[in-house]
């Protein structure tokens, strides 16, 4: 785990240290993908032609439907409510020479999500809010600009470092939905140039 979070950090330190003095570009942008699960995405990013990138994305969870792959029926959980809010930390490198051609990309961030859940077991109610925190790496495909629009079609997987949801079947705000300990999230950002 400490390997993991080293190379993360230096993937973060380069990627805000690297920039060529060629083009760069400011973009902000929103997250599709997550829509699925009731979570709102938007966010910021900072990118040179050289294509090193800087990402700071933030957004909520509103009564997540997101639950996993594994659904066992012996816990006897019903979520009422799965929501919160996160904040997405991030660096990745386009391989590409220009801003004006399809490029993939690799890179990873750290996650920081306040989650707010609320279940039934039996004839009972529980409630409980936490602090997480999760790191993930991420791989898709960046088309060129048109018009000042630019997409980024991918995905991100990672693990939660702190955990404090209540099971297998919640949802972490930014981290996407659980199988395992694995967290998967879809990537469709649709990205607009501001200069």
């Amino acid at each position: 785990m400490v390997r993991i979070i080293t190379v993360l950090f230096l993937i973060l330190s380069l990627g805000t240290t690297c920039f060529s003095q060629q083009e760069r570009s400011h973009n902000v942008g929103i997250n599709i993908a997550p829509l699925l699960g009731t979570t709102y995405e938007i966010g910021y990013e900072f990118n040179s032609s050289s294509g090193w990138s800087f990402n700071l994305y933030s957004g909520l969870t509103r009564n997540s439907r997101g639950k996993g792959l594994i659904d066992h029926t012996k816990d006897a959980i019903r979520f009422e409510t799965r929501s919160g809010y996160f904040v997405k930390l991030g660096s990745h490198y386009n391989f590409r020479k220009s801003v004006d051609n399809f490029a993939f990309f690799i890179g990873g961030n750290i996650v920081y999500g306040y989650s707010i859940e609320q279940w039934n077991q039996g004839y009972s109610s529980f409630s409980k809010v936490g602090d997480n925190l999760g790191i993930n790496s991420i791989i898709g495909l960046s088309s060129p600009y048109i018009k000042k629009v630019r997409i980024d079609l991918g995905f991100q997987i990672g693990t939660l470092i702190i955990n404090n949801l209540i099971s297998y079947k919640s949802y972490m705000p930014g981290m996407g939905i659980a199988f395992g300990n694995i967290n998967f999230q879809g990537i469709l950002r649709m990205k607009y140039r501001i200069n």
